[in-house]
């Protein structure tokens, strides 16, 4: 095999495995979103809403944190 047939041939491979790295990185630029929406969907779990016995609220400022508990607790 001559020296030029594998110099073409690993050329090749360099710019097919270019082309590819580069089409993997444009589908990560552009889609990311749907594809982490998709994977995302299989962490999300709908219950029906139940009454609770209690409720905990994490987020807010304190004054409006606990009468945004108060009202769900009334509210059932």
């Amino acid at each position: 095999m001559s020296l030029w047939l594998i110099r073409t041939a690993a050329s090749r491979r360099v710019l097919w495995g270019g082309g590819v790295l580069l089409a993997a990185m444009l589908l990560v630029v552009f889609a990311h979103v749907p594809i982490l929406r998709a994977l995302g969907s299989f962490l999300i779990i709908e219950d029906p809403l139940r009454p609770a016995a209690a409720i905990v609220a994490l987020g807010g400022d304190p004054p409006f944190r606990e009468m945004e508990a108060a009202r769900l607790y009334r509210a059932g």
